[in-house]
């Protein structure tokens, strides 16, 4: 199943997932439900390096009317540069920060995610672009950790 290709802001990386490099976690999340996607990243990192697993955050935009995506392009950038300005020194943006704006819900929906706007949820990627697994619900964190565990090399 071919799934939404979307941009990254600030590096304007397209993230297509039947060309991965290297298996996936994508935390998909609204502003309402982005609590908890900083621990699975943290999780995720404390195990993975950057080089084994990409880490991206997905964010919902498709309440924001058309009219003021400019002006949530302007957020998300800005929310880009403090989080590269915090990265270690050697560490590099388009390992460690990658926020993929979802302007029409087509991705988390394509996932099968229940409404990303009422739960947080994960989507875990074989490098070859195969679906693992989905995590939404209880304990998050520890079924994203298993997807991972259990990925194809």
């Amino acid at each position: 199943m071919p799934y939404p290709t979307l941009e990254a802001v600030g590096t304007e990386r397209v993230i297509d997932l039947s060309s991965l490099d290297r298996p996936a976690v994508l935390i998909c999340y609204a502003e309402a439900t982005q609590d908890g996607a900083s621990a699975i990243q943290a999780a995720v990192r404390e195990r993975y390096t950057a080089a084994q697993v990409l880490v991206a955050h997905v964010i919902d935009l498709h309440t924001v009317p058309r009219i003021f995506h400019a002006v949530a392009r302007s957020i998300l950038n800005a929310e880009y540069d403090k989080a590269v300005a915090a990265l270690p020194p050697g560490e590099t943006a388009d390992d460690y920060v990658v926020i993929l704006p979802d302007w029409d819900a087509a991705f988390g929906a394509a996932m099968g995610l229940d409404d990303v706007m009422k739960h947080l949820g994960v989507a875990v990627f074989a490098a070859n672009g195969a679906l693992l697994g989905l995590a939404q619900g209880d304990d998050v964190t520890a079924k994203t950790l298993r997807l991972l565990a259990g990925r194809q090399a």
